[in-house]
């Protein structure tokens, strides 16, 4: 009895674990347009940042290292996730495989996106991150 019990409990786990799979695979959409989205903000903070870097430079200021690995990060960031962007036009609807794995990396890329803006708002709140000289 004991092993029945068990033996359904293992059957019930791996079809919820299945429907949680295909409902990621379905929602692949919106979390690539959630990517592009967060993305083109990022572009955007990031040209806002590299003007006020170069009015701080002509002003003598320095600036932070935690701005210029920000700048840099995004820089790679923002490469990484438009390669993954064009990726999604080589998926063909069927290759589950491809595309979960493709899900995955657009769902890491899309809260490595949202702490670079939260760094963003932190560190824009300090006189941009900016120094006196």
């Amino acid at each position: 009895m004991v092993d029945i019990a068990g033996a359904t409990a293992g059957i019930v786990s791996a079809v919820i674990n299945v429907g949680k799979c295909f409902m990621s695979l379905f929602n692949h959409k919106s979390n690539l347009r959630n990517l592009e989205t967060e993305v083109r903000r990022l572009k955007v903070e990031r040209e806002n940042v590299e003007g006020m870097v170069g009015d701080a430079r002509k002003n003598a200021e320095t600036i932070k290292e935690t701005v210029e690995q920000w700048v840099s990060d995004v820089n790679s960031i923002v490469t990484e996730a438009e390669m993954l962007i064009d990726e999604r036009a080589d998926f063909r609807c069927f290759h589950l495989k491809a595309r979960y794995k493709l899900r995955r990396e657009i769902s890491k890329k899309v809260k490595n996106v949202a702490e670079l803006l939260q760094l963003r708002e932190a560190f824009g709140n300090q006189k941009n991150g900016m120094n006196d000289h």
